[in-house]
């Protein structure tokens, strides 16, 4: 039997796994703000069965509780997983568990993980242009993609 109609007998429990599950949400959300953990830390932990109540935590909330990550950065970080998932829906109310949902076979983590951590072009024409004798500094470090937020 599962917890929740478990808890549905006794209320007092339910009150109780109601607020322990709260509680843990918001240590992660704190901690994200802190800097303590990533949001790469908060997914991996709602893959385990223990950190089950993080699921609930959207995808919003999970960008915006990193800091220096404002309104517009979160929408620009959100429109940028759902450009790369090819998707036009607003994913703001999406939580983690969407996110991690096996029935997706790991393409949204992939492409929250793509969003997250862009790669560097080594050089103009990569792969196909050979590699110049100097390549100027204007174009080191120059992304595929803006990255807004950190996972």
């Amino acid at each position: 039997m599962t917890s929740s109609l478990r808890n549905a007998s006794d209320p007092a429990r339910a009150r109780a796994s109601l607020q322990a599950a709260r509680l843990q949400r918001s240590e992660y959300l704190i901690s994200l703000a802190e800097g303590l953990l990533t949001p790469l830390d908060l997914i991996t932990a709602a893959c385990e069965p223990s950190g089950r109540p993080l699921r609930r935590i959207t995808l919003r909330q999970l960008v915006l509780a990193q800091p220096r990550v404002g309104k517009t950065r979160a929408d620009a970080y959100l429109a940028a997983l759902a450009e790369r998932l090819s998707i036009s829906e607003n994913l703001a109310s999406r939580n983690v568990a969407w996110l991690i949902d096996p029935r997706s076979g790991g393409r949204r983590i992939q492409a929250w993980l793509d969003v997250a951590h862009p790669r560097e072009i080594p050089w103009p024409g990569f792969p196909l242009a050979p590699r110049p004798l100097s390549v100027p500094s204007s174009t080191l470090g120059t992304t595929r993609s803006k990255a807004v937020a950190h996972g």
